[in-house]
C-alpha cells in the first residue's frame, strides 16, 4: 500500500492562493460548499496512489466532489499549477 500525507500547513500556503478568486456557483441548495484543502488531498490521495476515484477513503468529501473539481481545475490549469508548487517544494505529484 502506497503511503499518502495530507499537505502540511506550508504546503498550503504555497498554493491556497490559487482558490483565493474561484468562481463559484450561485446559491443552490444542497450542502455547503467544501473548501479547497481538503479537495486537494483527495486529489493528491488519488494521484499519489494510482487507485480511481470509487476508492477515495471517507474522510475526505464525496468523490464526486473531488471528481468534479479535478476535472474542473485540470481544464482550467489550476491543477497544473499546483503540481509545479507542490514539486518545486521537494513533494514529488505527478498526473498518472
Amino acid at each position: 500500500m502506497i503511503q499518502f500525507d495530507d499537505l502540511t500547513d506550508s504546503e498550503w500556503a504555497l498554493i491556497e492562493g490559487l482558490f483565493c478568486n474561484e468562481v463559484v456557483p450561485p446559491e443552490r441548495s444542497g450542502r455547503r460548499r467544501v473548501g479547497p484543502r481538503a479537495v486537494v488531498n483527495a486529489v493528491l490521495w488519488a494521484l499519489s496512489t494510482g487507485h480511481s476515484w470509487s476508492r477515495v477513503p471517507g474522510w475526505y468529501p464525496s468523490r464526486p466532489t473531488c471528481r468534479r473539481r479535478f476535472e474542473e481545475w485540470q481544464a482550467d490549469g489550476t491543477l497544473a499549477e499546483i503540481i509545479r508548487r507542490l514539486n518545486a517544494a521537494g513533494r514529488n505529484v505527478s498526473l498518472r
